[in-house]
């Protein structure tokens, strides 16, 4: 019936041709394989590069930015005495960036960009070793159309993880393939290792990899020494910054936003988070496929085989949100990022799987390449027009406009003290306002009220102990209510900010000044409770 309509309609042919080109993609990936990831390399960049351009350093890159400042010795000092969560590499790497090629977006999240590039690039590696090139286009391409992209150009520890554990997991199946085997041990080392510098959570990786030399061992009926060594030895980053480690959760743990919540919801929510924005290409590609395989199925290629030791390491891989969930109970905290490497998992899983069912087809793999490229490109235009775009609207930099806020201006027009709230906005705000209202902002702390209205002091802790090494004015709130019964409060209304609410509590007059987007700008007469003799102002 398919044919009867097609041919009727005059569709038959448009059909046939856009079958021939999408396997001749097929046949040009084959044939030129190192061009087309050259040119992918270098899309990937110059997309990365503009969207890099287009968003302000915030709260948690500002985390890793700020200690890059600090001369070496107090940035070991910053990480020893455990003052962030998060492991020292990424700070040393913007710091050497800074030092190597220059201070500004551009470069100092160039790092980043090529790291999550490393990952996608040994995706392609790893699933064409097994299947045709195109289905390693399609898992190469796949984290830039998940909502994963977003940590390409994320100054924290999350792309550097995704790098090395994609280099890692190649290296592995390099050692157990007898490819260049000395060199792929020392690489299965140095991933493991440097992953473990990147991100603490990092260590959820020796599942997947354990389980899957297990298998081989298994399989093989002997154990492979040097491989097991290197997953072994791998771990010493841990003994190093254990010291850190249990600084950080000594100061944190107690009262951690982020506390993990063990369901079925809570591990469906994870793929959300992780695998959103990927659906309508998928379904695209999808639904091209099964109109072009309408005329009619390829010659059966040659069956994918794939050992069994890599089915279970990246089975695993993709199912570690299931069994890092539980065990995040042991560190106190878990966030969707910290198991960004399942995106490994699941591109690669995804890409086996296809081609396993469908003997490599190469019409359904070059389908899946072909959307997921296009639909990359596309989000990269509008990433690169957008850009351009506001930058001619506005005749200034990312910086220059967001200094030119109407409410940045409206601070600018007096010289009051100036509150600002929540944690995150206060952070970004005191980092790029102009010297006459930087030096002005503070930002007061009350672990108690914290609690009392947020539930949670992790915003309120982790600026009191930054501030320790960094250059952040915190106040106590009662002491600075006390000695400034008059100030501009400068508030972000998109997240939950306590000090708003303790504020209308205690009796203070907020007389709005200024509303744009989300930040309130208040005018404020305190004439609360004295934070001394314990009696109302009134």
């Amino acid at each position: 019936m398919f044919r009867v309509l097609t041919s009727d309609t005059g569709l038959e042919p448009g059909l046939a041709f856009g079958r021939r080109m999408v396997l001749g993609f097929a046949e040009f990936v084959e044939c030129h394989q190192k061009l087309v990831l050259s040119l992918y390399s270098i899309l990937f960049v110059l997309v990365a590069e503009f969207r890099s351009a287009s968003k302000l350093l915030w709260y948690d890159e500002l985390a890793t930015y700020l200690p890059a400042k600090l001369p070496l010795a107090g940035l070991w000092a910053f990480f020893r005495e455990g003052l962030d969560v998060h492991p020292p590499l990424p700070t040393l790497l913007v710091k050497g960036t800074i030092a190597a090629v220059g201070d500004n977006l551009l470069t100092i999240r160039l790092p980043f960009i090529l790291s999550y590039l490393v990952m996608c690039l040994c995706i392609y590696r790893f699933v064409t070793r097994r299947c045709p090139a195109v289905y390693g286009v399609a898992a190469m391409v796949f984290p830039t159309i998940a909502a994963t992209y977003y940590y390409a150009t994320e100054i924290r520890g999350y792309a550097i993880l995704l790098g090395m554990t994609g280099l890692a997991l190649l290296c592995w199946q390099s050692a157990a393939d007898g490819r260049k085997r000395m060199l792929a041990i020392v690489g299965l080392f140095l991933g493991l290792s440097l992953s473990i510098c990147s991100h603490y959570y990092a260590v959820l990786i020796w599942i997947p990899l354990g389980l899957a030399e297990l298998t081989r061992i298994r399989d093989r009926r002997r154990v492979d020494w040097p491989v097991c060594l290197a997953l072994i030895l791998s771990t010493w980053p841990l003994l190093v910054l254990l010291p850190s480690i249990l600084a950080a959760r000594g100061a944190y743990a107690a009262t951690l936003y982020n506390r993990p919540a063990i369901t079925l919801s809570g591990v469906s929510t994870v793929y959300g988070d992780l695998l959103t924005l990927s659906s309508m290409p998928l379904v695209g590609a999808i639904a091209l496929w099964l109109v072009l395989n309408k005329l009619g199925p390829l010659p059966a290629d040659k069956p994918v085989d794939v050992p069994r030791a890599e089915r279970v390491l990246i089975g695993s891989l993709a199912l570690s949100p299931v069994f890092a969930l539980p065990l995040s109970v042991l560190a106190g905290g878990f966030s969707s990022r910290y198991v960004l490497p399942s995106i490994i998992g699941v591109a690669i899983f995804f890409a086996f799987g296809l081609a396993r069912a469908l003997r490599g087809d190469r019409l359904a793999g070059s389908v899946l390449a072909v959307v997921f490229l296009g639909w990359f490109c596309l989000r990269g235009q509008g990433v690169v027009l957008g850009r351009i775009g506001t930058r001619r609207a506005a005749g200034a930099s990312i910086e220059e406009s967001y200094r030119q806020q109407a409410w940045m201006r409206e601070l600018a027009g007096n010289t009051l003290p100036i509150a600002a709230t929540n944690a995150t906005f206060f952070l970004q705000f005191q980092f790029y306002a102009p010297p006459s209202i930087g030096s002005r902002i503070v930002y007061p702390v009350s672990r108690k009220y914290a609690m009392e209205f947020d539930g949670s002091d992790t915003g309120d802790v982790n600026l009191v102990l930054m501030s320790r090494r960094l250059s952040i004015p915190v106040v106590d709130y009662d002491a600075f209510v006390a000695e400034n019964p008059h100030f501009m409060l400068c508030a972000y209304t998109g997240e939950a900010a306590w000090l708003t609410e303790k504020l209308l509590r205690d009796g203070a007059s907020l007389r709005v000044r200024r509303h744009e987007g989300p930040v309130f700008v208040y005018e404020v007469d305190y004439q609360g409770i004295d934070a001394t003799f314990g009696h109302d102002h009134k």
